[in-house]
């Protein structure tokens, strides 16, 4: 991923432990925070107006990311990926699952 788990002399288990570590630390920094923030701010900017936010975001890290993939380098690689992270969890993500939950009434 971000270069966990590379090395000539890794057991297949320390590659496997290695690789954990480095989706835990893209977790901790694009998702937890994605949510804390979508907390922070839904009754203030709006739902929807996140939800735009949030694809209209993806949509530019997701070019860079697709488009500059062979310039960046694979520790520089981990800023947008994290953000496109944060992004999803702040914006499509949660909302997808909050806007029902407020639309359609308590009896369904």
């Amino acid at each position: 991923m971000i270069g966990f788990g590379k090395g000539s002399n890794l057991s297949q288990y320390e590659i496997l432990k290695q690789a954990i570590y480095g989706y835990l630390i893209t977790s901790a920094l694009g998702t937890v925070p994605g949510y804390w923030l979508t907390v922070l701010f839904v009754d203030k900017w709006g739902r929807k107006n996140i939800q735009i936010m949030g694809f209209v975001a993806l949509t530019i890290l997701f070019l860079v990311m697709g488009l500059c993939k062979n310039i960046l380098g694979q520790f520089i690689f981990i800023a947008p990926y994290t953000l496109a992270n944060l992004f999803n969890n702040f914006g499509p993500n949660a909302t997808t699952f909050n806007i029902p939950g407020e639309v359609f009434p308590t009896r369904y």
